[in-house]
């Protein structure tokens, strides 16, 4: 007898933890056949139908209204209608975490942390410091030596990619971060231990003797929608490109735009205002990448691709050269994508089909 057919929550881009599961297709016991729609799922961006992967009797697993994590198990085809309904599989079970009880303690057999060097107390003494401040290393002393000639730069968005970006003005050297801008109302005091303020003052920075700023926020929209507020106080956008980034000569890279550690932009490439070129992507010779796009890690593209606004080509996803994705098109992760994508359209797979559809603002 065959095996029972698990059904999964698709990924559908590259930031997405979970879905909505807004209605189920079929009944619960219900005979579906291989391809049938069995029920629809939402994310921020899109909604998507999710199909049979064979034919069988339909147990569901997971109520409509709920929401689910990504990959998690949501039904399982059986082979016959009496078969035994199998447990889901451990890989969908949330890890256990540490008890209550769990030490902060280490445990026994752990290294000491590792005295100061020589070098590093050389350093600490030259700036003043002790030799607790020598611990953190030779290197770490030298970022702060930098740091303090710096320019200053606000990044708007105390959150993950905002502690990517401050972390990225250290390697590079010539800015630093002096300050989060953050429209959140439970914003910390301090994130990455610079002051975190409203997104309201971004008006008063020029007082302040801040010209610059990184948007660092994920969503192309509202990414784009915070740099025209930029432009309207009269401050420059920052745009970043990693040491370890590859950029070439006759490429352009719009204003506050991110291309990030060992990234490729190719001959006569042009990367959009806003738009990211995320870890590792591959954006050869002649691809034109939208304003607020994100290409994501891992992902490549042929040539003479057309990447519309603010589109996702998502982590690990492959463009067949002189395709044109168009604008607010989401690419899924893994998909190998051969033919024109329409705008707002969410494809996935391989070759990569139509799914879904981006959930765009009305106003």
């Amino acid at each position: 007898m065959k095996p029972a057919v698990p059904i999964h929550v698709p990924r559908l881009g590259v930031n997405e933890d979970e879905v909505l599961l807004a209605q189920w297709a079929v009944d619960n016991g219900a005979r579906v056949e291989e391809g049938a729609l069995l029920c629809t799922v939402e994310t921020s961006k899109a909604t998507s139908d999710v199909h049979a992967d064979a034919a069988g009797w339909i147990h569901l697993r997971v109520q409509a209204g709920a929401r689910v994590a990504v990959r998690a198990e949501i039904a399982v085809i059986l082979p016959a209608a009496d078969s035994t309904v199998p447990p889901p599989a451990v890989d969908n079970e949330p890890p256990d975490g540490p008890g209550p009880e769990a030490s902060d303690q280490a445990a026994p057999g752990d290294d000491p942390p590792a005295p100061p060097g020589r070098r590093a107390r050389s350093i600490a003494a030259a700036l003043g410091l002790d030799d607790a401040d020598a611990s953190t290393g030779a290197a770490d002393l030298l970022r702060r030596t930098r740091r303090a000639d710096a320019d200053p730069v606000a990044i708007y968005g105390a959150a993950l990619g905002g502690r990517v970006i401050a972390e990225y003005l250290d390697a590079i050297g010539r800015h630093r971060a002096a300050l989060f801008l953050d429209d959140s109302d439970d914003r910390p005091e301090r994130f990455c231990s610079v002051p975190v303020r409203a997104g309201s003052d971004l008006a008063r920075l020029a007082d302040e003797e801040i010209s610059r700023v990184f948007v660092a926020i994920g969503r192309g929209r509202i990414r784009l929608a915070v740099m025209a507020r930029v432009d309207a106080a009269g401050l420059e956008l920052l745009t970043i490109v990693h040491p370890t980034a590859f950029v070439a000569p006759s490429a352009t890279v719009g204003a506050g735009a991110l291309v990030k550690a060992c990234a490729v932009v190719g001959t006569r490439s042009r990367v959009g205002r806003g738009a990211i070129i995320d870890n590792g992507a591959v954006v050869p010779h002649d691809n034109s990448v939208g304003a607020g796009a994100l290409i994501a890690p891992g992902a490549a593209l042929g040539s003479s691709i057309t990447v519309g606004d603010r589109a996702v080509v998502g982590i690990g996803a492959r463009v067949a050269t002189a395709v044109r994705i168009g604008a607010d098109a989401v690419v899924a992760t893994g998909a190998s994508v051969v033919r024109d994508v329409a705008a707002g359209d969410v494809v996935e797979g391989v070759p990569a089909r139509v799914v879904g559809r981006v959930r765009l603002p009305t106003d």
